[in-house]
């Protein structure tokens, strides 16, 4: 009963409070040239996008707007995307190997380009591939951007070598001051050294631009402690049917909490690792009925462990200092000190198996509260022909030092 009343509570507050707060306040143009304000649904887009979901207010419904609708959209102070026709190289493209052909695959396309730097020289981005093919396009007094393009291929004798046509394309079309090819040819083709070259050739020509990858400086690790109350209960079982439940007990909590926080999606990802005391203790008094005979047994459960789960939690923002979250979380245990003590057979120790759990909790500037609900674990590993579950639910607060 306890675990279908809390995954329905976690599934209701997970569905109504992430429909509220991923949409952020920008604009996009349509194909008439009108400017749309609207708040724009932010994915924080791993590859480019070619729609994306806006809603007119905060309690409108929301829409989808595609490419061939949009001339262009922003998310303020985040992300800047406009439409091209363009040359996308595709040589590399759903394929792990190095391309065995020099030769470049050119596919023209419409996409939507992401702003790297913007002014009289302007600098995009396309990634496909799930982030890991990045093509870079440049363009200069509102021309068509022109791909510039890398590429590695293998010969015949298996060696490798790069098709560097960029780099001759920097020199012929973007030379300013003193700049000497050999500075050109040490440019890599990503977006950090591509960036810094053209920026710094707008400053020798004195224009004005916007760089978009200037960005607020990025959360990677935060760290913690909790403690909490824990109700548990614990069901045991043979083959033979002599069963034992356990009464639910209220036991305590404590331990540590540290985070690291993924690069995409707005530093709403983490992966969080909370080594975690946790106790239960409980007696039972078992009747069994034998055919000339009842058998009275005072029997109890001593169980302590250290958890350790590992997962990811995803946080939604609901302003600058709160935020909710859910989790889920693959958990190992370490037992010590636990065994099953029976007044009439043989004691158990125990030995429990890894399980998963999940939880909602919410975290307000380095205070953080949370439910947890962990789901059956084993705690029997060693006693093939016993059955045990051992389920429970937590009420864990911290405060993050990080």
């Amino acid at each position: 009963m306890y675990k279908y009343l809390f995954l329905s509570l976690f599934l209701l507050f997970y569905s109504g409070v992430f429909s509220q707060i991923l949409f952020e306040k920008g604009y996009f143009i349509d194909n008439n040239g009108n400017k749309k304000e609207c708040l724009i649904k932010n994915v924080d887009w791993v590859d480019n996008p070619d729609h994306f979901e806006y809603k007119t207010n905060i309690n409108s419904k929301s829409k989808t707007a595609k490419i061939k609708d949009v001339r262009g959209f922003e998310i303020y102070n985040f992300s800047k995307f406009k439409r091209f026709y363009v040359e996308l190289d595709l040589t590399n493209y759903n394929s792990n190997k190095i391309n065995d052909k020099r030769k470049t695959i050119l596919k023209k396309d419409t996409v939507f380009l992401k702003y790297l730097i913007e002014g009289k020289v302007s600098l995009f981005l396309y990634s496909m591939a799930n982030g890991t093919l990045n093509r870079f396009f440049i363009t200069e007094n509102d021309e068509p951007p022109q791909p510039l393009i890398y590429n590695r291929f293998v010969d015949k004798n298996l060696k490798i070598h790069e098709d560097k046509q960029y780099l001759q394309f920097l020199w012929n079309n973007f030379r300013c001051g003193n700049i000497s090819k050999a500075k050109i040819e040490r440019i890599k083709y990503n977006d950090k050294d591509l960036t810094k070259f053209i920026t710094n050739y707008i400053k020798c020509k004195g224009y004005a631009f916007v760089d978009y990858r200037k960005k607020p400086k990025r959360e990677i690790f935060h760290s913690g402690i909790r403690a909490g109350i824990n109700y548990g209960w614990l069901i045991i079982d043979t083959q033979d049917n002599d069963y034992n439940d356990f009464e639910r007990k209220v036991g305590v909590g404590f331990g540590l909490d540290f985070e690291f926080v993924l690069p995409f999606n707005k530093n709403k990802w983490t992966i969080f690792l909370q080594p975690y005391y946790q106790n239960y203790k409980s007696e039972v008094l078992n009747r069994r009925i034998f055919i000339y005979d009842t058998i009275y047994s005072h029997d109890k459960v001593v169980y302590n462990s250290i958890e350790i789960p590992i997962g990811l939690r995803y946080y939604m923002f609901l302003n600058k200092k709160d935020r909710v979250f859910v989790e889920g979380a693959y958990s190992y245990n370490i037992a010590f000190d636990s065994f099953i003590d029976f007044e009439k057979r043989n004691d158990l120790d125990i030995n429990p198996n890894p399980n998963l759990s999940i939880g909602v909790g919410i975290k307000k500037n380095n205070f953080t509260a949370l439910f947890k609900y962990s789901f059956n674990r084993n705690v029997l590993s060693d006693y093939p022909f016993w059955y045990s579950k051992y389920d429970y639910l937590s009420f864990i607060v911290g405060y993050n030092f990080l």
